[in-house]
């Protein structure tokens, strides 16, 4: 027999994030998911390089970009194309390993 409340994985209490934040998740991926923006929502990280504080639809400040440049670039290219990025990826760093070992 299903059950007539599904089991949810999350803990119970208080929701695990903030409800700004999903509100402005939901906005960028309803509003303006082909600027893919959307994407760089995440946990907030110590490495400045690789975060970048926007401005969501409605003028509110957004979390950092949690996806570094590489990922930014994975999401960004066309499906069909990500295979040949991954290998191009994947030889470069065999190389880069390659000078290492010298």
């Amino acid at each position: 027999m299903p059950r007539k409340q599904p089991r949810s994985s999350l803990p119970p209490g208080a929701p695990p994030f903030d409800p700004v934040l999903v509100r402005n998740l939901l906005t960028e991926f309803t509003c303006h998911w082909r600027d893919q923006k959307w994407r760089d929502f995440g946990l907030d990280t110590s490495n400045e390089a690789n975060t970048v504080a926007s401005a969501s639809a409605d003028s509110e400040e957004l979390p950092p970009q949690s996806y570094s440049l590489a990922a930014r670039i994975f999401f960004n290219t066309a499906f069909k194309k990500r295979l040949k990025l991954l290998e191009l990826w994947a030889k470069e760093a065999v190389r880069k390993f390659n000078l290492l070992q010298e």
